[in-house]
């Protein structure tokens, strides 16, 4: 269709008209809407180890991330990626690694972790979750960050204290 557009939640229909030998002819429709938006996401990402947890600091240098799955009013979620890096939406940390489809917890969220062993202490870190729908339309929804108050990867770090100044306690 040269010079024709089509709008995302409009109902098209497809039209086939054959006719045989003898001039008998038959016609089929299928109705069908195209997708041209990226998943929804239901929520949040959060940085934190359980459903539904935010942490605003960690000692830890496994960073986690939890959140609920994207919704898709056209096709399906095709892909879920995660990365992890120190600018929002970043992937100097992690860069995106799949999360399985069907990994999903009781409570209906997502949760992955990763280790990553060269932060710094005051630095913060953000989860990036990317989904993809089956037509290749992305959408990244990232957290709003958790700072890391140790640069500690001995297990000396094993609690968590803001200040004015970022503080490991151990």
């Amino acid at each position: 269709l040269t010079g024709f557009s089509f709008q995302g939640g409009s109902t098209y229909y497809a039209c086939i008209k054959s006719v045989d030998e003898s001039g008998l002819s038959a016609v089929a429709s299928t109705p069908f809407q195209v997708d041209v938006t990226g998943p929804l996401p239901i929520g949040t990402v959060n940085d934190g180890p359980d459903a539904g947890i935010d942490v605003s600091c960690q000692a830890s240098h496994t960073i986690r991330a939890n959140f609920r799955p994207f919704g898709e009013d056209y096709t399906d979620v095709f892909k879920l990626e995660w990365a992890v890096g120190t600018t929002v939406g970043g992937f100097d940390l992690q860069s995106w690694v799949n999360i399985d489809l069907i990994q999903v917890t009781d409570q209906g969220y997502y949760v992955v972790s990763t280790f990553v062993e060269n932060i710094s202490a005051g630095t913060a870190v953000y989860a990036s979750v990317r989904a993809t729908n089956s037509v290749g339309l992305s959408t990244v929804v990232t957290s709003n960050g958790v700072f890391i108050t140790c640069g500690a990867t001995d297990g000396s770090c094993e609690s968590c204290a803001v200040s004015d100044q970022f503080m490991c306690l151990g």
